[in-house]
């Protein structure tokens, strides 16, 4: 072991992204709280040796989750996640932030409807616009009392944070539900690869 290092507050500290800067540390989006609390979003900015450059708290209520972050070109950063609660009222949140982790803006994506609706991966495009990948879980399914899941990529201008498109799929294989969006890659022609995983569905 080289160096061992603990973040985050007291409680319940994950985190499933971890993302090389351009000038040799790394980026780390931590779900984060003390006891009695829910998630807060705190992105953390490394040196090589581990030595915390700066953080930042992202959004103002105590139930947020980050899943996913990356720096552009322009070495300003964008993290994708949860905010609310996913048993009726959740939104997919968005952030861009500046190299010093200073917020430039934040988009919510949400239903009408008691729903779980997740930001889950984000890709810079070769136009300086950015993809994000999620899932939209909403209560009509011809299963009964299993909510749908329908799977969005949704183009932003990464200047503003505008939707440019968005686009919505479900399984076609009425037993089987894809789960998440995995890896995502702009192939040569400007189309995408995204993986995808499934499960089947079960009654509950």
């Amino acid at each position: 072991v080289l160096w061992a290092r603990i973040f985050g507050l007291s409680l319940n500290n994950l985190f499933f992204d971890m993302k090389p800067t351009q000038d040799g540390g790394y980026l780390i989006p931590v779900n984060t709280g003390n006891a009695g609390e829910g998630n807060k979003g705190l992105i953390i900015n490394i040196n090589s040796d581990g030595i915390v450059r700066w953080s930042s708290f992202i959004g103002t209520n105590n139930s947020l989750s980050l899943f996913h972050i990356i720096q552009l070109k322009d070495e300003s950063l964008i993290v994708v996640g949860e905010g609310g609660a996913c048993v009726g009222d959740s939104y997919s949140s968005i952030t861009h932030l500046d190299k010093q982790g200073n917020v430039l803006w934040n988009r919510k994506f949400f239903l009408n409807v008691k729903h779980c609706t997740v930001a889950n991966n984000v890709l810079e495009l070769h136009d300086g616009n950015i993809v994000v990948s999620g899932i939209d879980n909403y209560s009509i399914y011809p299963i009964a009392n299993f909510p749908a899941v329908r799977f969005y990529l949704r183009k932003l201008n990464a200047g503003t944070g505008d939707e440019i498109w968005s686009r919505f799929y479900v399984s076609k294989d009425s037993t089987r539900r894809i789960d998440n969006f995995g890896d995502m890659h702009e192939l040569a022609d400007n189309s995408f690869h995204v993986h995808l995983s499934s499960s089947l569905f079960t009654n509950p």
